[in-house]
């Protein structure tokens, strides 16, 4: 059995030691004793072969299930991976690349993939992949990056002199965390709209709906007067929700990015025609939109943020609690703005 406790670089020098082997090499029991799943595939990404592993991460118990599944169908975002299928095209080497693989039990698995390129005895290129499971470590550091980023917003809500400046504040630390989009907006105008007071992006699609609409995001009024999710989620103070991996303990507003996209414009306008061709443009994305109160429970604004994953209970929870911090934050400005 392989020692468990062989270094990332040892493993890939496995890998390519097995560039050398045939069909019949040794491949499942040579690889069946290390924690890191392994597996085979041809340029198509067809899985050949697998290690026990493997088929342990993605929650199976015999890795010959995973023989004939395409890799593109094991990827919970397969949109976020065009590296991987460049170098499978290509027959060029793929390291480190970050994926989700989708588990048996409908969960997913944060990895990191490695793909080694080989001629196989016909002529043709095949892959020996290496997976790392991610999700322990990164878990871990995930938390303690959202620890500082609500500690460092706690001490910036402290300090601010303006509503703008708590908007300002709070989407800049969200994005530490959710660079894709962030967003903190504001009901205004006899409730009648909500305001994007504040926003990051860093998502190409959405750059795109501006240049495909001609409007910018930041200060974009959103109608309240209507049944839309957005709406909703003001007029109920629930959360809306697409792609969480969990389930919520209270209510929430499940929806499509499309409705997300159709809600920000009245039903009548011109724009709406645009929403179909964002929205299929985002794929998998996965959205979170959580509302704030004053302190008489009055629905004052919210928190968006966009992620090319599922949520997890944890981000959840970050959302919920800076959108808590700039609803007070929020109050005490306007209070003393008179």
């Amino acid at each position: 059995m392989l020692d468990e406790k062989k270094t990332k670089a040892q493993l890939i020098a496995l890998l390519r030691e097995l560039r050398s082997g045939g069909a019949g090499d040794g491949l499942d029991s040579l690889c069946d004793g290390i924690p890191q799943g392994v597996f085979r595939c041809d340029a198509d990404g067809g899985i050949t072969r697998a290690n026990r592993s493997l088929a342990r991460m993605l929650g199976r118990t015999d890795p010959g299930d995973l023989v004939g599944v395409r890799l593109r169908s094991l990827l919970a975002h397969p949109r976020s991976a065009k590296g991987l299928f460049d170098g499978l095209k290509s027959g060029e080497r793929v390291a480190g690349c970050g994926v989700e693989l989708k588990r048996a039990d409908g969960g997913t698995l944060r990895a990191s993939l490695t793909l080694e390129p080989r001629s196989a005895a016909d002529g043709r290129t095949v892959f020996d992949a290496l997976v790392e499971d991610l999700s322990g470590d990164e878990t871990l550091e995930r938390r303690e990056r959202q620890s500082a980023v609500l500690a460092a917003l706690s001490r910036e809500l402290f300090t601010v002199g303006s509503v703008q400046e708590v908007m300002d504040a709070a989407v800049g630390r969200l994005a530490e965390i959710f660079p894709t989009y962030s967003s903190v907006n504001l009901v205004e105008e006899d409730g009648r709209f909500l305001v994007v007071r504040a926003h990051r992006m860093a998502s190409a699609i959405l750059r795109f709906g501006e240049k495909l609409t001609g409007r910018r995001l930041r200060n974009w009024k959103i109608p309240l007067d209507t049944n839309s999710i957005i709406a909703r989620t003001i007029r109920t103070g629930h959360p809306t929700v697409h792609g969480l991996d969990f389930e919520p303990d209270s209510p929430v507003n499940e929806a499509l990015i499309r409705d997300l996209v159709e809600a920000l414009v009245e039903k009548k306008s011109p724009l709406r025609r645009f929403g179909v061709q964002i929205a299929e443009k985002f794929g998998d994305a996965s959205f979170l939109g959580i509302p704030f109160t004053d302190s008489a429970g009055r629905v004052t604004g919210s928190i968006t943020v966009i992620a090319p994953f599922k949520f997890s209970r944890d981000d959840f929870n970050l959302i919920q609690v800076c959108s808590d911090l700039v609803g007070k934050a929020v109050e005490q400005q306007l209070l003393a703005a008179g």
